[in-house]
């Protein structure tokens, strides 16, 4: 890959990065209107802190992309208005929260691998290694890929904006590679997505009839948790692509009580 190619890479990932987070701080904004709660980006930041993120853009790109939940962090911020300080949380209140880390570790586990398959077309006359899909970002047709060659000489698919892939390119690019979707790929990939919304009576019944009945989607699995009259549900399902999994979470947005619908990795 030349550096020219690299640094265009760099480049989307960061203005990607940057709208990410812009996204993200409406929906924030969104929430303290609606509670009519004011923080000062100095009061942002601390909460930020908390959650072990260095900046407040970080915050809000991981509230869009659903790695931290936003009634938690809202949690957070009205104590510190109130205290001047923030708290970590009790276990008991922490064991309440979607076990996000053994329904990813169960997700990742059921991702398929796909050395086997001609999804992906490896450029510059390498086509005979193996590949496989990176589980820290779990690509799909459609999506931004770069490829690198591991110590045991496979490459590994990333997608373009993954955290991991970035911090490739900037210390080991030399065994980065150019990777491309095949135009036809005759197989379906394990995705998933985060949806949030109010707790009420029938939800579940009309998230699954859109899934099955008017998209015509294969379910894997559904997590469900519920609190204060809102639900938290991380939907694993199979697609054809990027296309595929767009559709479904813009339908899904359009269902009467739902709030958020964020693709999960």
């Amino acid at each position: 890959m030349t550096h020219k190619a690299k640094s265009r890479i760099r480049q989307f990932i960061n203005h990607k990065k940057r709208s990410i987070a812009d996204e993200g701080r409406k929906i924030w904004n969104k929430r303290a209107r609606k509670e009519k709660l004011e923080l000062s980006e100095q009061e942002i930041s601390k909460v930020a802190r908390l959650f072990n993120y260095d900046s407040v853009q970080s915050l809000f790109y991981n509230l869009f992309t659903g790695s931290v939940d936003i009634n938690k962090v809202y949690k957070h911020a009205r104590n510190l208005k109130l205290t001047g300080k923030v708290e970590l949380e009790s276990s008991a209140s922490i064991s309440n929260q979607v076990d996000t880390k053994s329904i990813q570790k169960k997700y990742l586990k059921e991702l398929r691998t796909s050395s086997k398959s001609n999804a992906i077309i490896l450029d510059g006359g390498i086509n005979q290694l193996k590949f496989t899909y990176a589980n820290c970002c779990n690509p799909i047709p459609g999506d931004e890929v770069l490829g690198f060659i591991s110590r045991n000489g496979d490459v590994k698919i990333h997608r373009a904006m993954c955290n991991n892939a970035k911090h490739l390119l900037k210390n080991e690019n030399d065994r980065i590679v150019d990777v491309r979707w095949a135009k036809s790929v005759q197989t379906n990939f394990l995705g998933a997505i985060r949806i949030i919304g109010e707790d009420r009576v029938g939800m579940m019944n009309d998230i699954t009839d859109i899934l099955s009945k008017s998209l015509s989607t294969n379910m894997k699995s559904i997590n469900v948790t519920s609190d204060e009259g809102m639900f938290e549900g991380i939907i694993t399902l199979y697609v054809d692509g990027i296309v595929h999994l767009d559709k479904i979470m813009k339908r899904l947005e359009r269902l009467q009580g739902v709030k958020n619908v964020l693709r999960y990795e």
